[in-house]
């Protein structure tokens, strides 16, 4: 005894699945988590040129939370992540001959469109002897890159 179709209707009948939207908790998750996750396709990206890359997980929060706003889904986060991380892959060439080895990339470039926090930040050059450090918390270079409270999502 067989179950199915006869073939004579197989391909006749339309089938329709309803999915459920991705929650933004799945969309971090398909973001970070698989072997080839979008960050770490852009991690891998940015060490091709030799800057360490990395994203805050309030900035990995914030893609998904737009691309659950804009109603994307999972489809949405790249364009997002795209459209923020635009202008510094443009000037990425330019800032590691300015000796930036690392990009941190947080809430506010996501949401705001601001440029990520370089290190050490080439504005910052000329203010501040990295050896000996000027103290300032805002400086880029002296700062410490993981200083944040909230931990980093992804690397490469």
């Amino acid at each position: 005894m067989s179950y199915g179709f006869l073939p004579e209707f197989v391909g006749r009948f339309p089938v329709l699945a309803k999915l459920s939207a991705l929650t933004p908790e799945q969309m971090v998750h398909v973001m970070t988590v698989p072997r080839n996750a979008l960050l770490k396709q852009y991690c891998a990206l940015f060490e091709a040129d030799g800057v360490e890359l990395q994203f805050t997980m309030a900035a990995v929060q914030a893609v998904a939370a737009k691309a659950d706003a804009q109603k994307t889904g999972a489809r949405g986060l790249r364009s997002i992540v795209e459209a923020s991380l635009n202008e510094a892959m443009y000037r990425l060439p330019s800032w590691r001959e300015q000796g930036v080895t690392h990009i941190l990339v947080t809430e506010e470039t996501i949401v705001e469109g601001q440029l990520p926090r370089l290190f050490p930040d080439p504005r910052d050059a000329e203010t501040c002897d990295a050896a000996s450090g000027c103290g300032d918390d805002a400086c880029g270079t002296c700062a410490d890159k993981a200083d944040d409270d909230e931990s980093v999502a992804a690397t490469a």
